[in-house]
């Protein structure tokens, strides 16, 4: 055991640095891990700087806001959204059909940012908007929901009665059988 504990105090002596050389001295394989290093960072700084552009961009070109958005509509050409048709139902599947509905939808969102209840709290308005049309179609899903337990509840009980009266018919041999098969184990 002694010369393993001499061979490790060498080891560590060798590797300390000692007082009269300069600690920047580095071996080839250190220069050039550190330069490997180095190359890994410098890339990996190019990419994070290219993201946090990319993010940047992303946030520079999104809307901020309802004055962007009305900005936005208002640069689009209103007349063309007066020729349509409002009860024409809209192909969104060509590219026609498609200028006729964003034209139709800037005319609708022109009519609602103009609103005084929408210009004095956007936020309500838009609450009280989704309140009033989604409590109609909620009272519609209730009742639907309702009128398919019930046919769902008469429907199981038909299959029960079915069932019921097969076994009568065939005089309850398919019990006699349950019970054999049980008795014999």
């Amino acid at each position: 055991m002694p010369k393993v504990s001499k061979a490790g105090k060498f080891r560590k002596a060798a590797a300390a640095p000692k007082k009269d050389e300069a600690p920047t001295a580095l071996s080839r394989g250190q220069r050039k891990r550190q330069a490997k290093r180095e190359q890994y960072l410098k890339r990996e700084k190019m990419i994070l700087s290219s993201l946090q552009l990319k993010k940047q961009e992303e946030q520079n070109h999104r809307l901020d806001g309802l004055d962007a958005l009305k900005e936005a509509l208002a640069t689009v050409d209103t007349s063309t959204s007066e020729a349509l048709n409002a009860n024409e139902p809209v192909a969104s599947n060509t590219i026609k059909g498609r200028k006729k509905l964003a034209a139709r939808e800037m005319q609708h969102m022109n009519l609602v940012l103009d609103h005084p209840a929408f210009q004095s709290n956007p936020f309500e308005t838009l609450q009280q908007h989704l309140r009033n049309t989604l409590a109609g179609s909620a009272k519609e899903q209730e009742q639907k929901s309702k009128a398919r337990t019930k046919t769902d509840r008469q429907e199981k009980e038909a299959k029960k009665q079915q069932k019921m009266e097969r076994i009568q018919a065939a005089g309850g041999k398919h019990r006699k059988k349950f019970h054999a098969a049980r008795k014999s184990k």
